[in-house]
């Protein structure tokens, strides 16, 4: 058995983010409603309903259960895993709890029969509750866990392809036409702003606004997720059961368990262990040869999964009823019944797990090949457009109204100067955005110089060059940081130092301004620093006055 599956340990697929969520419990709540009817041995309507009401009331028991997990002892479950066992111990607690409560419910609905087995019931009941749910909580984790690995695995290979695309449309001027026509609208805007311009100092302030909305809503737009960049769960499902759609493990870790602990505590010891025996062996029969089809023709895998669990338990219910001793019919049918979807679900489960212990590659393979030209050509395009826009935002948001800003302090020709922000927008906006690289002692001068007037600005950086594809991440950098330092900072005095790194570059600014304003929320220079360097940036105060800037970019 490998180390690690799909880039995780064990410790870290269970005990990590999916150890209690929302969407398990989503997962579970329609099984186990369903299994509590499997208690029903006399299902009249009124009785049925009754069932309904109590299902429902342990289903919030055991969402609360889970919900306090989370909230305490699994609260740090996204930054450091916690022990399988403990996983274990919350599901066996949560299912023993749930299965207790109606247990103890339907007694005193006198739905119980006969009532005078109630403590060996209770028992009973509770370990099958704990049996089934401290197998399935982990078991569920490591299916979830697994999905979202294939679900990153193939956006990776979905993103090879775009790229591989992207240089090809850029190559024949399909990216060219795209960045058109998200540009044309705006230099058009930006056109009539400048008509606008007077001598006064509120029309400069209202062109600011407009040319801040304008970056912001472009920003938004560029962050709203792509249909076709998210991969539905179906597709991991599928691509699992074409390997192994009919597990062994299913059975014989917990549906033989479950069934002779639900039977022996309604009946006996003796009879729980024929009927559940009995009933593994018919299931285990329809499962070899199930899998023995699938092998042979892996594309009725989902098909093999579906007829297989659907006769395999109906088939299995029926002949521990049989050999059970065969009385009562009508008070086992709710067991015929719903044991069905309990083997399906338990089954999928197992069948995903099992996938990515065994055969991880196989079926990112699968995933893979689901990958059509249509689909990359869409991602590709949605893909462009979103780094355009943002580009356009950019651009918006830290050249035109930093400069704007500027315009507005100056004693002399601020009409001017907001005018030839605006042009230098919309020429920067018009051109074909081919970078190359820059040196970066000379890319900091020259995204200074317009501050220069208004501030002290010292710059200290290494010497090499910014790469052609960086060259505008860290002019954006900059000018977002000198404008937050003049415009929110109030700063004199700016030190700006750009340092090489093994794997790329740190930009650092800090200045003697009035500090960082907790009152002003995350902004758009927010975005701007997540989206360039993956998250790896800080703002902090000064020591005495100000705040430093540190993104790191590779």
């Amino acid at each position: 058995m490998p180390r690690t599956i799909l880039g995780l340990t064990w410790r870290e697929h269970i005990g990590g983010r999916w150890a209690v969520s929302l969407l398990g419990f989503a997962i579970v709540s329609p099984v186990a409603f369903l299994a509590v009817f499997a208690n029903a041995r006399q299902p009249t309507p009124d009785r049925l309903l009754q069932w309904a009401a109590i299902s429902l009331f342990s289903l919030g028991a055991l969402g609360l259960i889970w919900l306090l997990a989370a909230k305490t002892v699994l609260r740090h479950r996204g930054e450091r895993a916690v022990s399988i066992w403990l996983v274990v111990a919350i599901g066996a607690v949560s299912g023993a709890a749930r299965s207790g409560l109606v247990v103890v419910m339907s007694d005193q609905a006198g739905l119980l029969d006969p009532p005078t087995t109630f403590t060996a019931v209770l028992l009973a009941r509770m370990a099958t509750g704990a049996a089934q749910l401290g197998v399935g909580m982990p078991l569920l984790a490591m299916a979830l866990s697994a999905n979202s690995r294939y679900r990153n695995e193939r956006r990776r290979l979905l993103e090879q392809q775009a790229e591989l695309l992207k240089r090809q449309s850029q190559e024949v001027g399909a990216t060219r036409a795209l960045r058109d026509a998200l540009t044309d609208p705006v230099r058009k805007r930006l056109r009539d702003l400048a008509d606008r311009l007077g001598d006064e100092n509120s029309v400069i302030s209202d062109v600011a606004l407009d040319v801040r909305g304008q970056a912001h809503e472009l920003w938004t737009t560029s962050l709203q997720p792509a249909s076709d960049d998210r991969v539905r769960f179906g597709r991991v499902v599928a691509a699992s059961l074409r390997y192994n759609p009919l597990p062994i493990a299913a059975v014989l870790l917990v549906w033989f368990p479950s069934a002779f602990l639900s039977v022996t505590g309604r009946d006996s010891v003796p009879v729980g262990a024929t009927s559940s025996i009995t009933g593994t062996i018919a299931l285990l029969g329809v499962f070899f040869l199930g899998t023995r089809i699938a092998h042979a023709r892996p594309g009725l895998g989902p098909v093999v999964f579906v007829v297989g669990t659907l006769i395999g338990g109906s088939l299995a219910a029926v002949v521990a009823w049989w050999f059970s001793g065969g009385s009562n019919l009508q008070g086992n049918l709710p067991l015929m019944i719903t044991s069905p979807v309990w083997l399906a679900s338990i089954t999928l489960v197992v069948s995903v797990v099992e996938g990515a212990v065994r055969q991880s590659e196989w079926v990112i393979r699968r995933l893979q090949e689901g990958i059509d030209a249509r689909e990359v050509e869409l991602h590709t395009q949605e893909r462009q457009r979103a780094q355009l826009a943002q580009e356009v935002a950019s651009v918006l948001h830290g050249v035109v109204q930093g400069r704007l800003a500027v315009a507005q302090r100056s004693p002399d020709d601020s009409a001017a100067l907001a005018r030839q922000a605006l042009d230098e927008g919309i020429e920067m906006l018009g051109a074909a955005s081919v970078a190359t690289a820059v040196a970066a002692e000379q890319l900091a001068r020259e995204v200074s110089a317009p501050w220069s007037a208004l501030m002290d600005i010292n710059i200290d950086a290494d010497e090499g060059m910014i790469p052609a594809d960086r060259v505008r991440d860290v002019s954006d950098v900059l000018e977002e940081c000198l404008s937050n330092a003049f415009r929110h900072g109030s700063a004199s005095r700016v030190e700006v130092k750009i340092q090489r790194q093994d794997s790329g570059w740190l930009v650092v600014v800090s200045d003697n301004g009035s500090g960082l304003d907790q009152a002003r929320g995350a902004g758009l220079g927010t975005s701007l620093f997540e989206a360039v360097s993956g998250g790896d940036w800080s703002r902090k105060p000064m020591a005495d006055s100000g705040c430093v800037v540190a993104v790191r970019l590779t």
